[in-house]
């Protein structure tokens, strides 16, 4: 877990979200401590959440729509993130 923790601590640096869906009837305990993980850069305080873990039975009956629109929901937060800690201003409206 350790050495998933330092991976992590790389990749905040990179434009770069990480989905895990967990399947079956598993024990998800670690993907649910890397879902909860925010990473601050070192010498920086800088912050972010790049891992999105989502257990696919709680989505049973629901519909994929629905598991979609979980598995991406962090993900425009994740890149106005990368962009802030980046300082990359979005183009202006045409």
């Amino acid at each position: 877990m350790e050495a998933t923790k330092q991976a992590l601590a790389l990749a905040v640096q990179q434009p770069l979200s990480i989905i895990i869906v967990g399947v079956g009837s598993a024990e998800f305990t670690s993907m649910k401590v890397l879902d909860r993980l925010v990473v601050t850069l070192p010498n920086a305080p800088i912050q972010r959440d790049i891992v999105q873990f989502v257990e696919i039975n709680q989505f049973a009956g629901k519909g994929p729509h629905v598991l979609g629109a979980a598995v991406l929901a962090q993900i425009p937060d994740q890149l106005l993130e990368y962009m802030a800690m980046k300082h990359i201003k979005p183009n202006p409206k045409k």
